[in-house]
């Protein structure tokens, strides 16, 4: 069982927000949870504002990078339609 799993639920999902992108939240090596907004363009804005550091491990950047590939993904798909 993966404790970020049990304490964080919702971490590493994709959820819709108005007006098109995704939201979702990561959790660094400390176990401190990060809201991120995937924007597009490949990108991701991490919102730390509560917290003076955050602390990534490769492991962590490698989930960060599907999130923004499965953004841009799902971005792409409903620019098609």
């Amino acid at each position: 069982m993966n404790i970020v799993d049990v304490l964080i639920p919702d971490a590493y999902k994709l959820k819709k927000v108005k007006g098109g992108g995704f939201t979702s939240i990561i959790v660094d090596e400390e176990l401190d949870p990060f809201k991120v907004d995937l924007i597009g363009d490949d990108c991701m804005v991490i919102d730390t504002e509560e917290m003076a550091y955050i602390t990534l491990s490769i492991s962590t950047l490698y989930d960060m990078i599907d999130l923004i590939e499965e953004a841009q993904f799902q971005l792409s798909k409903k620019r098609k339609k």
